[in-house]
């Protein structure tokens, strides 16, 4: 049984070397690209590991510290005009309720901080900015079937999922419900 299959929709940020959006599962394995920390997510739903030290042996834990630490991440990335998230491989689309949607773009998606304002940007596979979105203007936000982000913006549905089912929509909520939450944002969820 493959058990750790898509565990980076949820669990995004390495315990290990606090990088963000580095980890990826395969079959059982679930390891950070970026530092090679590697564990097993057994049959019992517990993390193991012969090679490193288990930090959080389960996904709740798991989950726990890295709400904190995003938050933390956030609160210390306030360079003007930096990308505080950013995604790659995605696909976005437009639609409005439930009307069948309309493929926008494929390419990146991005959490900027301009100014005293965030703004979530949308760029096509050449790095051209499509759309850009202050957050403050988005209303709606949600995660469907655990893959996909949307929200409204100015009455227009936008969804976006990965090119592979390993994009954490899930990342995006914390972040943006992070923003609202500390009230550096104020958009209804």
């Amino acid at each position: 049984k493959k058990s750790a299959e898509y565990l980076e929709q949820v669990l995004y940020v390495c315990p290990s070397c606090k990088t963000i959006g580095t980890m990826f599962s395969k079959g059982n394995a679930f390891s950070c690209r970026k530092c090679g920390y590697e564990l097993e997510y057994n049959s019992l739903r517990k993390f193991i590991s012969t090679k490193n030290d288990v930090v959080y042996n389960n996904i709740r834990d798991w989950n726990k510290w890295q709400q904190t630490y995003l938050s933390e991440y956030m609160e210390n990335s306030k360079d003007d005009g930096k990308e505080i998230l950013h995604d790659k491989n995605l696909n976005f689309y437009t639609g409005y309720k439930s009307k069948r949607l309309k493929y926008l773009t494929g390419g990146s998606l991005s959490l900027i901080l301009n100014g005293t304002e965030y703004y979530l940007q949308i760029k096509d596979t050449k790095d051209n900015e499509i759309k850009s979105f202050n957050i403050i203007n988005i209303s709606g936000l949600n995660i469907q079937n655990k893959e996909r982000l949307e929200f409204y913006h100015d009455g227009v549905l936008y969804t976006m999922k990965g090119k592979l089912k390993k994009f954490s929509a899930y990342k995006w909520l914390n972040a943006l419900e992070y923003l609202v939450k500390d009230k550096k944002a104020k958009f209804q969820l």
